[in-house]
């Protein structure tokens, strides 16, 4: 906006000489008179015609009505005034420029409407002109209305009122409807380049609908204003200036070189300018012309004005000069928009331009003054946390208040810095301040480069597509983190602190030492990658791998974090030493423990590591990643949503317990627990681990030999559509222990897979190796439709496990015969041991078929009767003899299935230590015996421990017999006569068994009902033999009616009668 204005005197010669004149005459004649106009009695019809007629000092009081006339003004002291009370109209509707001229001093124009609306072609039109005499001109309750012509000049100007003496005011006034085609404006202030002007007065003047059909116009045009006796322009309105690039509610500036320092009060105005900043504002203050400009501007005072209407409220375009715009409303408690307020953007006001102090400013029209930062030791007011830093002494303290604050903080280090300043909320904040900063760069919220700091009670927010950033990033020592919310986005970090030997000059980490950094209170809220940072890092950062490394460190528990809510974040905290010569060892910079303990978490990672000091996070992938050899990754209470992929030799991974801790896989891996290459010594304890979406619950790779890894005390859930814990690929000493392994609904296929097939399912290439261990011990497999477990290992001992199935149609241990390529591995059932497990009941229990016995003796098969009896079935190659009768049974050296619902006569082939008779139903057995020498049963508590006698025993169920035996190489019993039950401890001819009591022999009885269903296959039914007397001297005989080459049972019982007593006498084989 540039306007230059040439005022010419154009006053009539005549009319001068006649008011010269008229003065003369009327020198001394007396007090100052009344002159009236249009009311006939002084003949003054109109005004210039009564100006002609008064004198210094006269007031002309002029009737109602329109007076089409240019009034010239040349007398001074006069008072132009209404008769009555009613406004009279000046009209200048011909070739004159101005409606009303002003051209002697200390006249007052008071109550009039005027309007010019010149109808010839002049390039300037004008409603009230007071010209360089016109000092001390009064212009009060004056409207003028209508400044324009039918014919305009294309370089036209129109002005409503130009004032150009100094001592001028224009008070309780209006100016509106100015139009011209080049230039418009309300009022015009001020002299030339000639002239300066001093002490105006605007006050309570409205001024609107300034407008130009070219680029510029202006509510009031100040030009020119002189340093001393002070101008002011208050109380007054603008608006409806138009909207075009260059319009000003009020315009400052100069063309005289002796007036560049004007002397200025504006307040208490309401202005209204809708312009692009660029080219004017509510407030414009420019330089018109190269050669003059404006050198200082501290004497402009532009205080408690309204400017929510403009969309600019201040532009200063004076270069390197300062305007102070304080203590006014800009439309919006946030004070205006500008790069320098941080303070709510988004809901701030008007625009202002560079080199303008609006702070404090009003919190409303005609409200209170408010900075949202203050320094407390100072009383200074700051629009930003950074423009309050920079401008603090040392120990100074800075409070914030409640809102948002956009843009990052910079305590910067050093000599241009200051130490041990304090940010902290105010107290009058109910909510913490908020303060983010979210450009893609790697600049943290607040940088902490200077030592002693405290930042507290706030806020901070960092949210940063690109680089790693923080909210806070602390390279200082003594700082205090007290009572802050810390909240990060993806990848970035919360809390950075950091120390660099790096050497680099502008490194703001560079040299330092941390002894002391507390972050204390509040709350930390991050969505962190698990890939990404950590939402609180302690980095020792030797970027340049040079040796120079000891002045950048931390001291032992240099780092204390306490009373923080980690709940809704998602990192935890980390220590790096990036290490490239004396950071090997560790420095202790942070105590996990205390971390751990003095925190509140909702879920919770750390890593107990023999080269880092302490991390801990909130998922377990980002805790693995970076945990070392041998360390310990412990896991917290809660759900984990992650698939974890562990990769660390010697790593334990332990969570709180099955029933605590919960690993949900996400189908982003081939298991929720994922091994894909060698990493000797993993133990994974403590969890529950479901499968995700066509995913294992457990997955080793079929890509790699993978050894000793342990799975101990977890539950594994299964998907329907995979395999709850794959193992494929050469491996070696795989063990399962304690867990359980279940199905999330229905029945899983498999449960455990061991060994194997380099893609599961597909026919491809098995496993080659012919060394594989494996142990799967003291697990539970449940609800599985085709194995709980399938082994294809070559020493595999499957121990202590319970397999509880809804369906009959799985089975529980499958161990197929040939594996490797094109089945050219063999698997030796005599490496394969099952025992001490518990099979269901009338289920697949082992099905075998290799090139020897599967070892599975010492399992409950859901039945005392075992396999053959009513247990769970076996097939193929397998050994399952002796069994245990009852689930975590005792271990007995033989067992012997027996027939349900019947007697049984039944004989232990070798003197027994102690025997148990289980039956399915849980009812005791009935033992009885037979007395000879009674000649009647009696009852007894167990098996006969003599293996030449037998017992009768009901079962109602079938029912399984436990037998341990004591050493003894022979036995004998005593044959009494009568009928005796006897047995044998071996399994020979009738003929030899009989022979040690043939000669009282009479005769011999196999009843065939207690002989059924008996294992051995050693005798054959002999019907009932109750009526026949058996020649007790010829055993050819009796052998060959007891079938020539049959033999007696080890397990049978037979009677025999005896003419008279003798002994029968075996010997006892160590039983198999």
């Amino acid at each position: 906006m540039n306007t230059t204005d040439n005022f010419t005197d154009e006053i009539n010669f005549s009319k001068t000489l006649i008011a010269a004149f008229s003065v003369l005459l009327l020198t001394g004649m007396g007090a100052a008179d009344t002159v009236k106009v249009g009311d006939g009695t002084d003949d003054n019809s109109t005004i210039g015609a009564a100006i002609n007629y008064a004198s210094s000092g006269d007031t002309i009081e002029v009737e109602d009505g329109t007076y089409n006339e240019m009034v010239l003004i040349n007398k001074s002291s006069l008072t132009i005034k209404p008769a009555g009370d009613y406004r009279p109209v000046i009209h200048q509707d011909s070739n004159d420029w101005t409606a009303v001229h002003v051209n002697a001093s200390d006249v007052t124009i008071e109550g009039f409407a005027i309007k010019n609306t010149n109808n010839d072609d002049s390039n300037r039109v004008r409603g009230i002109h007071g010209d360089k005499y016109s000092e001390g001109l009064t212009i009060r309750d004056v409207v003028v209305d209508g400044v324009e012509g039918p014919n305009q000049h294309p370089n036209r100007t129109a002005y409503g009122m130009t004032l150009s003496a100094d001592s001028t005011t224009v008070e309780d006034s209006e100016v509106k409807n100015v139009n011209a085609a080049y230039f418009a404006a309300g009022i015009r202030l001020g002299g030339d380049s000639n002239r300066k002007v001093s002490n105006g007065t605007i006050d309570n003047v409205d001024i609107s609908n300034i407008e130009t059909t070219g680029n510029q116009s202006a509510g009031i045009l100040l030009s020119s204003i002189a340093s001393t006796e002070e101008t002011e322009i208050t109380n007054s309105k603008i608006e409806g200036l138009g909207n075009n690039a260059g319009t000003a509610g009020v315009s400052i500036g100069s063309t005289n070189g002796a007036a560049t320092t004007p002397d200025l009060r504006i307040e208490g105005n309401d202005i209204k300018a809708a312009t692009p900043l660029d080219n004017g504002a509510a407030i414009y203050v420019e330089n018109i012309s190269d050669s003059t400009t404006l050198s200082d501007l501290s004497q402009i005072a532009v205080s408690n004005n309204d400017f929510s209407g403009s969309d600019a409220g201040a532009a200063n375009k004076a270069l390197s000069l300062t305007l102070d715009a304080s203590e006014n409303y800009w439309g919006s408690a946030a004070g205006p928009q500008d790069s320098s307020n941080t303070y709510n953007d988004g809901s701030q006001g008007v625009i202002v331009g560079d080199d303008v102090d609006f702070t404090p400013w009003l919190d409303a029209a005609g409200g209170s003054n408010f900075a949202p930062v203050e320094n407390t030791d100072t009383g200074t007011g700051y629009a930003s946390i950074q423009a309050a830093v920079d401008d603090a002494s040392s120990e100074d303290t800075i409070e914030v208040k409640e809102g948002t604050y956009n843009g990052n903080v910079v305590l910067d280090r050093g000599d241009s810095g200051q130490s041990d300043l304090t940010i902290k909320a105010a107290e009058s904040a109910s909510e913490k301040p908020f303060v983010w900063y979210d450009e893609n760069d790697g600049t943290p919220t607040f940088a902490v480069d200077s030592e002693g700091a405290t930042i507290e009670g706030l806020e901070i927010k960092r949210n940063n597509s690109g680089n790693v950033a923080q909210a806070v990033r602390v390279a200082a020592d003594n700082v205090l983190l007290k009572d802050n919310v810390y909240d990060v986005g993806a990848g970035d970090r919360a809390v950075g602190i950091y120390t660099d030997s790096s050497g680099a000059a502008g490194n703001p980490a560079f040299g330092s030492e941390i002894s002391s950094v507390e972050l204390t209170g509040g709350e930390i809220i991050s969505d962190a990658n698990p890939s990404g940072a950590a939402t609180v890092g302690v980095e020792v950062a030797n970027t340049s791998g040079t040796d120079d490394v000891d002045t950048a460190t931390f001291t032992q528990d240099s780092v204390s974090i306490s009373d923080v809510d980690f709940t809704n974040s998602d990192a935890r905290v980390h220590v790096w030493e990036f290490d490239y010569s004396d950071l090997s060892e560790d420095v202790g910079a942070i105590d996990s423990d205390s971390v751990k303990s003095g925190n509140t978490f909702d879920q919770l990672v750390t890593v107990d590591d023999p080269t880092i000091s302490a991390i801990v996070s909130r998922t377990i992938q980002e805790a693995v990643s970076t945990a070392a050899e041998d360390a310990k990754v412990e896991v917290s209470s809660g759900t984990y949503n992650e698939d974890v992929k562990l990769g660390a030799d010697g790593m334990t991974l332990e969570g709180a317990g099955e029933d605590s801790t919960t690993i949900v896989g996400q189908g982003d891996r081939p298991g929720t627990l994922f091994v894909s290459s060698d990493h000797p010594g993993i133990e994974v304890t403590g969890f529950r681990v479901e499968a995700g979406s066509s995913g294992n619950a457990v997955h080793l790779s079929t890509d790699s030999e993978i050894t000793n890894v342990t799975f101990d005390d977890n539950t594994f859930v299964g998907d329907s559509s995979g395999v709850t814990a794959f193992v494929g690929g050469d491996h070696e000493n795989i063990d399962f222990e304690s867990n359980s392994l279940l199905s999330s609904s229905g029945n899983v296929s498999k449960h455990l897979y061991l060994g194997g097939q380099a893609s599961y399912g597909s026919g491809d290439e098995s496993a080659t190796s012919a060394e594989l261990e494996d142990d799967v011990v003291g697990n539970e497999f449940a609800n599985y439709s085709a194995n709980a477990i399938e082994s294809e290992g070559q020493h595999v001992e499957v121990r202590d496990n319970r397999f509880v199935n809804s369906t009959e149609s799985g089975t529980a241990v499958a161990v197929p015969g040939a594996i490797g390529d094109e089945n050219s591995v063999n698997i030796d059932g005599e490496n394969v041991a099952i025992t001490e497990n518990e099979f269901p009941a009338n289920a697949g229990g082992v099905d075998a078929d290799t090139a020897g016995d599967v070892q599975a003796q010492h399992n409950y098969w859901g039945a005392a009767s075992g396999p053959e009896g009513s247990g769970a079935d076996v097939t193929g190659d397998v050994d399952f003899e002796p069994w245990l009768l009852e689930a975590d049974g005792t271990e007995y050296e033989e067992t012997v299935s027996l027939t349900g619902g019947d007697w049984s006569l039944f004989s232990a082939p070798g003197s027994v230590d102690a025997s148990k008779v289980v039956v399915d139903d849980g009812s005791n057995a009935k033992h009885f015996v037979y007395d000879t020498e009674a000649s009647q049963f009696e009852s007894v508590d167990s098996v006969d421990s003599n293996p030449l006698s037998a017992t009768f025993v009901y079962a109602s169920d079938a029912s399984g017999v436990g037998l341990n035996y004591r050493d003894s190489s022979s036995a004998s019993k005593d044959v009494a006569k009568g009928w005796n039950v006897i047995s044998s401890t071996q399994e020979i001819k009738l003929r030899d068994a009989l022979s040690p009591v043939a000669g009282s022999l009479n005769s011999f009885f196999a009843p065939a009902d207690y002989n059924d269903g008996k294992l051995g296959g050693t005798y054959t039914n002999l019907g009932d033999r109750s009526s026949e007397v058996v020649d007790a001297s010829n055993l050819d005989y009796l052998q060959s009616e007891f079938g020539s080459s049959q033999k007696v049972s080890r397990y049978d019982g037979y009677w025999v009668k005896a003419s008279g007593s003798s002994t029968l006498e075996l010997t006892v084989p160590q039983p198999e």
